[in-house]
């Protein structure tokens, strides 16, 4: 009976590893084009991919290699497009991670075989939040302002670290996209300009 039950936990796991899938989504602006890897005998599209998962303070970069790509869906791939990468087995394919796409090596022959490939860093888009318009009382500290406009258009900050601190004394009137408002005030608090960066999906706010 023991040697059965190896067996059957030996065939579950083997199924569950056939069973495997992966799926990408494009977004071109203008369609969705969904590609999946189904672990099939006559199914020569596969999918692979490199994700980091780091608590640095940079955005992680995600590398992913399609086999056998036709060129009119290569062409649909460019800089900036936004991806989403899916993960898990039959049944049960969630979300692993997706950013925009920032690079775009050169195609790659392995005997009859192609690879391309692409990166992207990790993260949500957050350019195509909304406008808000929001009004802010006479002294509203800048840090306050920021969070205040991030939290109202569903954006998470990780952290924030502001170089000079910033009242504004007549009030302020946030009027237009959020990412755009929250650089704009953060550049005007430091003696560097930088721009935030996405980690793991939330906004790292350095300004020096």
């Amino acid at each position: 009976m023991l040697e059965l039950a190896k067996m059957g936990v030996m065939m579950m796991a083997a199924k569950y590893q056939v069973d495997r899938r992966v799926k990408l989504v494009l977004d071109t602006g203008k369609e969705k084009v969904t590609l999946e890897n189904l672990n099939r005998l006559n199914h020569l599209l596969e999918i692979q991919f490199s994700v980091p998962f780091s608590s640095e303070p940079t955005p992680d970069v995600a590398t992913v290699t399609i086999m056998n790509l036709s060129k009119k869906t290569r062409a649909l791939f460019k800089k900036g497009e936004h991806v989403t990468l899916y993960a898990g087995y039959k049944g049960d394919v969630g979300v692993l991670t997706e950013g925009n796409i920032n690079k775009i090596p050169p195609l790659l022959w392995s005997g009859v075989d192609s690879q391309f490939s692409f990166t992207f860093i990790q993260g949500a888009d957050y350019s195509k939040k909304k406008d808000v318009s929001i009004t802010f009382k006479k002294q509203s500290d800048a840090e306050q302002v920021i969070k205040t406009i991030a939290k109202k258009s569903g954006i998470p900050l990780k952290s924030i670290k502001l170089q000079i601190p910033k009242k504004f004394k007549k009030g302020y009137t946030a009027d237009g996209q959020p990412l755009e408002l929250i650089e704009s005030i953060g550049q005007i608090t430091s003696l560097i300009r930088t721009s935030p960066e996405s980690f793991n999906g939330s906004l790292l706010m350095m300004y020096f």
